[in-house]
């Protein structure tokens, strides 16, 4: 039982690990996919429940899953693992709105470099470097099949001999050719494609896509506004573009503030059914939400949806006899993004990392906006 328990410990902890180390400039905050160097499979946050007891060492992550395939992957949110050094030689991990220490109290990660472009992975729950158990550290393992983790309880030679125990971290970048972020648009109306988005990281945009957030409805319609290029953390949009394909409306996980006043969209992180407390949705009420539909060849916000809302999707909360269908009126000029507690200054590029002393020429993210620098 004990071992078993460690085995669920190093899930999560692992998840934070692996994505600290392959960038170990400690004063920056950036995005990454953490994958397993031999399965190549990626890890996944797809709810925000979990609990750990420290006295039988028994604990629960089944929030984390383990998935086959890039292409699985480049349009899932839960996937792109913000990393934070907590200081002491733990790291922190942040996605879908959560983080490890806001799951379960308690536990931290300790990393180990392989020098060969792989991490090894181990978590303690006593706040110090001695291990879970009394007999070694936890590292975490990939068994290569299904989507359950599991662990060795060892010294690191020992996890290092076992080879699934390797892990990579690869930053998100939209100029990679396969770690990249993007999104599939499926709807399709005059024209153009759309989607809804709803993201605990701030992005950027490709330059052949709209965001949009509602700040009105009124006479069956609805008043879009145009965000520009760049959408803060936290912020259910409506996505417009010529393009269907991932590949093609890539966005880019960036580091800024800011926030959209009187945006009337709502979003929802997760649809995990895994069962028990593990499952984790939104059911659609037809009553009291509206979702994106095309009707009648027309982009519209519907009375018809799914029986639970989408993963990482936005939804149109409206009071009980709404018309049934809302099409898009007026769509406003690009708006002024707020930051929540005012001007800070930082400088972020592109990437999502911290610029210290800008001194060339390009684009950064100052105080939620694109500046150019001269």
């Amino acid at each position: 039982m004990a071992k078993k328990a460690i085995y669920t410990i190093v899930v999560l902890l692992t998840f934070v690990v692996s994505s600290a180390f392959a960038q170990l400039d400690t004063d920056k905050y950036k995005y990454y996919r953490v994958q397993n160097s031999k399965s190549l499979r990626y890890l996944s946050v797809r709810d925000d429940v979990g609990s750990i007891n420290k006295s039988n060492l028994t604990a629960d992550f089944n929030a984390i899953d383990i998935i086959s395939g890039a292409e699985n992957v480049v349009s899932d949110p839960g996937s792109i693992i913000g990393i934070v050094d907590e200081g002491a030689g733990y790291y922190g991990l942040e996605a879908q709105g959560t983080s490890v220490s806001e799951i379960v109290s308690g536990v931290k990660v300790i990393i180990t470099d392989n020098e060969d472009g792989t991490y090894l992975v181990c978590g303690t729950a006593k706040g110090s470097k001695g291990g879970l158990s009394g007999s070694g550290n936890a590292y975490l393992l990939d068994p290569g099949s299904g989507d359950v983790l599991s662990f060795i309880v060892s010294t690191k030679v020992g996890a290092k001999a076992k080879g699934t125990g390797n892990w990579k971290v690869l930053p998100v970048d939209s100029n990679d050719g396969t770690n990249f972020f993007g999104v599939d648009m499926s709807l399709y109306a005059e024209g153009k494609y759309y989607t809804t988005l709803y993201t605990s990281f701030a992005y950027t945009l490709s330059p052949d896509m709209t965001a949009y957030a509602i700040s009105e409805v009124a006479d069956g319609k609805v008043t879009l506004q145009d965000l520009g290029s760049y959408v803060p953390e936290e912020t259910p949009v409506i996505l417009e573009s010529y393009y269907s394909s991932a590949s093609a409306n890539r966005l880019q996980p960036v580091v800024g503030e800011g926030s959209v006043p009187g945006n009337l969209l709502k979003g929802v992180y997760f649809n995990h059914n895994r069962g028990g407390i593990h499952t984790v949705r939104t059911a659609f009420d037809k009553n009291t939400m509206r979702v994106l539909k095309v009707v009648d060849g027309e982009i519209t916000l519907s009375d018809e949806g799914d029986e639970y809302l989408p993963a990482n999707s936005a939804y149109l909360s409206v009071p009980a006899g709404t018309p049934s269908v809302l099409k898009f009126g007026v769509k406003t000029a690009i708006m002024e993004i707020q930051t929540d507690q005012g001007k800070t200054g930082r400088v972020y590029d592109l990437q999502g990392r911290q610029v210290r002393n800008p001194q060339q020429k390009g684009i950064y993210i100052v105080d939620g906006k694109k500046v150019v620098g001269k």
